[in-house]
C-alpha cells in the first residue's frame, strides 16, 4: 500500500506523515510520497521533512519521495490535507463560506489531475475543510 499526504508541509500533513511511520501504518516495504506546491514554500521544507522522517525512523521507514506537481501523485491511499485552514490567532476569523471560496480551486485540481493521471482505485481521504465541499468537488471527478 503506498500512501499520499497532499499538504504534507503543513501542520497536519507533517503529523500525519510521523505517525504513519511511527505506527508503522505504511512498512519499509511500501511508499510514503510527500505532496507539496511547486512555488510554495512546501517545496524547501518537504525535503527537511523527509530528512528528518528518514533519519528518526531509519530502522523502520517506508520509501519516502516528493511530488511538487498534482500530475505526479500516484498511491492506493491519498490523504488531503492541503489549502487554507481557520485561523487561530485571536480576533482573526474565516468562516467556512470564505474557507471554501479559497480552497475549492485547490480541491478541484488535485481532483483532476489525480483523475486523469491516477490508476482509479485511489482512496482519497479529505481533512481539509470544508470537507463536504472536498467531497463533492473529488467526487464529481472520481466517479
Amino acid at each position: 500500500m503506498d500512501v499520499s499526504i497532499i499538504g504534507a508541509g503543513g501542520d497536519v500533513g507533517r503529523q500525519v506523515a510521523a505517525h504513519l511511520i511511527a505506527e508503522r501504518v505504511v512498512v519499509s516495504s511500501q511508499r510514503l510520497q510527500l505532496v507539496g506546491h511547486e512555488n510554495g514554500k512546501s517545496s524547501q521544507s518537504l525535503f527537511g521533512l523527509r530528512a528528518d522522517l528518514l533519519d528518526a525512523y531509519a530502522e523502520t521507514s517506508p520509501e519516502i519521495d516528493i511530488a511538487l506537481n498534482p500530475e505526479e501523485i500516484t498511491a492506493d491511499i491519498i490523504i488531503f490535507a492541503a489549502g487554507a485552514t481557520v485561523p487561530t490567532e485571536p480576533g482573526k476569523a474565516l468562516d467556512r463560506s470564505a474557507l471554501g471560496k479559497i480552497n475549492k480551486p485547490i480541491f478541484e485540481s488535485y481532483a483532476k489531475a489525480i483523475a486523469e493521471h491516477g490508476h482509479g482505485d485511489e482512496i482519497i481521504l479529505i481533512v481539509s475543510n470544508p470537507v463536504e465541499l472536498g467531497v463533492e468537488i473529488f467526487s464529481r471527478y472520481l466517479e
